[in-house]
């Protein structure tokens, strides 16, 4: 299950993490942020709060992105 938190009100906004950190590193800029928008905040698979994936999987971007 991925954890997310949604905070605000006006336009959506979504951040999004990079590597080795998870949606606490938002912190200190959500106060700046809720008054004018929504902000949606998650942590990525195997980050913060949500749980590790099961492995074998693959990170590979390939395989989404190819045509069907």
């Amino acid at each position: 299950m991925t954890s997310f938190r949604v905070e605000g009100a006006g336009p959506p906004l979504v951040l999004v993490h990079g590597l080795q950190v998870g949606q606490k590193i938002f912190a200190e800029l959500l106060p700046h942020l809720v008054s004018a928008f929504t902000v949606i905040t998650y942590d990525q698979r195997d980050r913060g709060e949500t749980a590790f994936a099961p492995v074998p999987y693959t990170t590979t971007i390939w395989p989404m992105t190819s045509p069907r």
